[in-house]
């Protein structure tokens, strides 16, 4: 790590004139001075010979400038005039760099130290006589600071001191922002984590574990206590994640201690459920938000199920390496400790946090809805409203009153350990873009890409290059006359095409979503999964040939039906303009005898 004690670089130029001809200007070597580093010594007479300066009992610097070492640096000079014939040519392409402040003589403000840098002061020495200089205090690149009676002298030269200056401002690996692509695959456990050959990954990673298991005795989540009869230790697991930003980068790494659910008291007969959003509720709180002209706003609960209370005796065991690796966890690692509040693996712990969640906000005046459970509003007596839609420890919200809003975000803050993060822009793996005109549009564009490079990249057929225009050939027509004889037959397809034609629909059925403009084939395939033919493979690969020629389509919700495509085309005749009235209405396409079976 670079020290901050006194570095002198001279401040001329290094770059010389490219019309000089390199008997004057020397080579490349002699150009790249090495400078000089260390602090004053009273009444030591060493100094280097890299650096040209007076001796401290001579009366008059000339005589020393005049039998200047050969070996100096060229054109360098503290408190001297002199220039040699070799440098004269030289001199016009760093004089240029001084201004009049440069000679500035009046006296130096004196500067508070409060580290290992010091001050340097001693550029300022005009008016003073030369044996009266004091010791350097300051880092500086002016060429006239003296230089003399150094000790623990270390030369360096301008790369290094520039690695040095730059391996102290450099972020992190594990940044916001930074490349995720080192950190993917995530690891499945700590014994990968600690082979890691790359020791800066190693230590994100551990950096990780360390913030959880300090979450989770900080929080109060755990509390030695002896078990008592008949009483068991649930087990732990870790699993990371690799969380990523809209737009690819890292987001952070991301560690959970979770509870082997899976051996958990298989008698419990307690109901287990606990509602979470859909996307189709996703797009109906959109719409309306939409409809309102309002932002969608975003907070998430930092570790939910942490925050919830644990309604039963349960008792867990963390792996001691834990507390080998972090000793100040020791007391809770390998021994068994008792769950106050609510962990990831339960199965109970989703029940708990949505119970958690919904008794504080039907405690402050919020009405629940009965069709879909994790949806919640609250009228004010202003008559604004403010609109919840919850999943799990994501949160969207929106208000008709920013005050209303102010409130709201400050009570539940006081109750729970969350963050606001403003506007929505990511939710359930979606692109949320709210224009200024308050249209609001979704895309799974990221999932999409990731559906091409899973499935389309390895798949094993000649690469087809042009664009594809439909997500459906012009000539398919699904039906089961093309279905494989059997199952057998349908595996050496799966093996020709490299393509799990299942997995790959299934995929695409949660894209469909958002893409409204495959649900037909999506549909018409998911017919086949069973025994897929030749030309269900082919149509399949099409479609993905069309999602990788169009990854970013997705729904609009406009704010003004007057700018929505359904209004334009409705009201182009008088009668299709009356159905604008109605509060619901649907549209669908004719068959055209595409289902011959």
């Amino acid at each position: 790590q670079f020290h901050d004690s006194l570095a002198l670089i001279p401040k001329r130029s290094l770059v010389t004139s490219p019309d000089l001809p390199i008997s004057q200007t020397g080579s490349i070597e002699h150009q790249l001075h090495k400078v000089e580093e260390g602090e004053f010594e009273e009444g030591h007479d060493d100094c280097p010979d890299l650096v040209d300066h007076q001796d401290e009992y001579s009366d008059s610097g000339d005589e020393d400038d005049d039998d200047q070492d050969e070996n100096s640096m060229p054109g360098l000079s503290h408190g001297s005039s002199h220039v040699d014939d070799d440098d004269f040519a030289n001199a016009a392409a760093w004089e240029v760099d001084f201004e009049d402040s440069d000679y500035d003589t009046e006296p130096a403000e004196e500067l508070v130290v409060e580290g290992p840098q010091v001050v340097d002061n001693s550029s300022n020495v005009a008016g003073r006589p030369r044996r009266e200089v004091k010791a350097p205090k300051r880092l500086t690149m002016d060429h006239r600071a003296a230089a003399k009676h150094w000790k623990e002298a270390k030369l360096v030269n301008d790369m290094e001191l520039a690695t040095a200056f730059i391996a102290e401002v450099s972020p992190t690996i594990d940044a916001p922002g930074a490349d995720a692509s080192i950190f993917e695959p995530a690891p499945s456990n700590l014994r990968e984590i600690l082979k890691q050959k790359d020791p800066r990954i190693k230590e994100a990673w551990l950096k990780a574990y360390y913030k959880e298991i300090k979450v989770l005795i900080t929080s109060g989540t755990l509390s030695i206590e002896k078990m008592l009869p008949g009483e068991v230790a649930i087990p732990t697991m870790e699993t990371n994640r690799v969380k990523l930003l809209s737009d690819g980068t890292l987001d952070k790494l991301k560690n959970r201690i979770v509870v082997r659910g899976d051996l958990q008291n298989k008698q419990s007969l307690e109901d287990k459920w606990s509602p979470t959003a859909s996307f189709r509720s996703l797009k109906m709180f959109l719409a309306h938000a939409a409809r309102l002209k309002v932002r969608v706003r975003q907070m998430d609960f930092i570790g939910a199920f942490l925050q919830a209370k644990v309604r039963s005796r349960v008792f867990i065991k963390m792996p001691a390496v834990y507390g080998e690796i972090f000793p100040e966890f020791k007391d809770y690692c390998g021994v068994p400790v008792r769950l106050i509040k609510s962990m990831y693996g339960m199965s109970l712990s989703g029940k708990y946090w949505y119970q958690e969640l919904q008794e504080w906000l039907l405690e402050n005046s919020f009405m629940q809805s009965k069709v879909i459970a994790c949806f919640f509003w609250k009228n004010f007596e202003d008559g604004s409203k403010i609109y919840l839609l919850d999943y799990v420890d994501d949160c969207l919200y929106y208000g008709t009153s920013e005050a209303s809003l102010k409130i709201f975000e400050k009570e539940i803050s006081a109750r729970f350990d969350l963050t606001l993060m403003g506007q929505a822009h990511w939710y359930l793996s979606t692109r949320i873009q709210q224009a200024e005109n308050f249209d609001i549009t979704v895309d799974q564009s990221r999932y999409c890409l990731s559906i091409i490079r899973r499935y389309l990249d390895t798949v094993g057929c000649a690469n087809v290059v042009r664009e594809h225009t439909t997500p459906l050939p012009l000539d398919f027509v699904p039906t089961v006359d093309d279905n494989s004889a059997d199952e057998e037959a349908s595996s050496l397809l799966m093996t020709e095409f490299n393509l799990d034609f299942a997995s790959c629909v299934g995929a695409l059925i949660y894209l469909a979503l958002s893409r409204t403009d495959i649900i037909y084939a999506v549909n018409k395939l998911a017919k086949f999964t069973r025994r897929p033919g030749r030309k269900h493979f082919e149509a399949l690969v099409h479609v993905l040939r069309y999602l990788r020629d169009h990854p970013c389509y997705g729904v609009t919700f406009y704010s003004s039906l007057e700018r929505s495509v359904v209004h334009k085309i409705f009201g182009r005749t008088e009668a299709l303009n009356k159905l604008l009235k109605e509060l619901f209405f649907t549209m669908s396409d004719s068959s055209w005898n595409d289902d011959p079976d």
